[in-house]
Formats: C-alpha cells, structure tokens, sequence
C-alpha cells in the first residue's frame, strides 16, 4: 500500500466591498459564499477561477495555488452611488447603462448603490410624462439627481361648447369645457375644433402652479361662407343679394 496524500496551499481572498455571491472553482474544491468579504481555505494546489458578483457588476480573477506560497486574490472595484429625487410621490424611473441595458427600476425617489465608475441616463415616468437626463458616476461619490415634474393647467371654454382640445402632436384630452390640471411647464400649441365651425388655434406658454384660461366663440363655416358671398356681391354692387347673404350668415 502506497499512501499519497495530496499536496495543499493557502489559498486568500479578500473582497472590499463584501459580494453578493462570491464562487471560487477549481478541477478538486470549490465554493459559493454569499454576501462575502472573503475566505482563506486550506486547498489543494491548482488554478482557481474567482468570481464576485456585486449588485449592478462582476470581478474575475485567476489565482495559482502552490504549497510553498500563499497566493492571495484582491477584489476591491470602485463604486459610486446615484441618489435620485422626484417631488411627485408616484413617479417611476428606469436606470440604464451606456449601452441602453436596464440597470435599476422602481419608485421615486431612490438610491442605486454600487455603481461602476462611467456614463448612464435615467429615466423619469409620472402619469404619462416622461424625463429622461444622462448622468455620470463617479468613484467614491454619490451623485444627486433631481428628476422632477413641474406643471401647470389650463381650462378650456367655447361657445358654443363641445369643441375637442387636440394637441400638436395629435393626441386628444376631451371636448370643452375642460381642465387640464397637469400640463409640463414649456410651451403648448393646442387646437379646439368643432364639426360645423373653423378651428381655433391656442399657443400657451405653461407656468408652474399657475393656470391659463382660456375662452372663445367659435366661428361656424356657414357664417363664414355667407360672408365671403356677401362680399362678392359687393364687389360687383349686388346690394340685394349682399343682404341677402349676410341675413343668411346671420
């Protein structure tokens, strides 16, 4: 009988901040720890895959293992932090990485730990409404970022009522009378149109917390028509078909 024993090292490593999991492999031993700063194990000697997986990150490392020296393995990235604020309680955000993948989501305000160093861009979403700013991290920091939603409103009257209040860019908010309570701050371009009548263009400039009223007479296309009738009767001195035309219009 031939007893051989198999050779063993020291086998160190050190994880600053501790890792939500940290795996080491090798061909005879290997572990998983969780929310890790380290270990030193007794192992035997070969190569070791490292690996530490912190909440938006990974490290990997290679480390030799002989018997007659420790071979240690360092983990020790530097983060910073992302501290977002909202001063509307129901928002929500999305957080991206460079490359457009999704790092973090959820409520408003919140804080992303444990960021790697470079470029992101949040994404802020209230009621529809949607910011989005770049935001750079940096090491050792915690960078503020206000994502806030600033409005203002709007009340809408026509006579006589029941013409649609249409934005630019096409979306429809109702038939007046409306109240359009939360209006981003900036400049508005609205339509109010009603079937029959000629349409009414509103151009708003929406200051926070306060509240632009606007009211008109629409204009029915019979008046108008009648109108320009009238006024070609003139032209040509038809005074009878001239009253004529704006006792229609009228």
């Amino acid at each position: 009988d031939i007893a051989l024993k198999r050779t063993l090292g020291n086998l160190t490593v050190s994880v600053t901040p501790p890792a939500q999991s940290l795996i080491i492999r090798g061909p005879e031993w290997s572990a998983t720890l969780r929310n890790s700063s380290g270990t030193n194990a007794s192992v035997p000697t070969d190569n070791y895959y490292v690996e530490a997986d912190f909440p938006h990150s990974q490290e990997r490392r290679q480390v030799l293992v002989n018997a007659s020296y420790s071979s240690p393995a360092q983990i020790a990235p530097s983060f910073g932090s992302v501290e977002l604020g909202c001063n509307q309680p129901d928002a929500t955000y999305q957080f991206q990485n460079a490359n457009g993948q999704n790092v973090s989501n959820g409520s408003l305000p919140a804080t992303i730990p444990e960021l790697p160093p470079g470029s992101y861009s949040v994404i802020a979403l209230h009621h529809g409404h949607q910011h989005q700013s770049p935001v750079f991290v940096s090491t050792g920091r915690t960078n503020m970022m206000p994502m806030n939603f600033d409005y203002g409103a709007a009340s809408f009257e026509t006579t006589p009522p029941g013409a649609t209040v249409t934005h630019g860019h096409g979306s429809q908010y109702g038939g007046t009378p409306l109240k359009m309570n939360e209006i981003p701050v900036g400049a508005w371009n609205f339509t109010l149109q009603r079937s029959g009548y000629a349409p009414v263009q509103v151009a708003l400039e929406v200051a926070v917390n306060q509240t632009n009223l606007i009211s008109t007479n629409l204009v029915s296309f019979d008046y108008i028509n009648g109108m320009d009738e009238a006024r070609q009767y003139l032209a040509v001195t038809n005074l009878y078909m001239a009253k004529t035309a704006v006792d229609r219009a009228v």
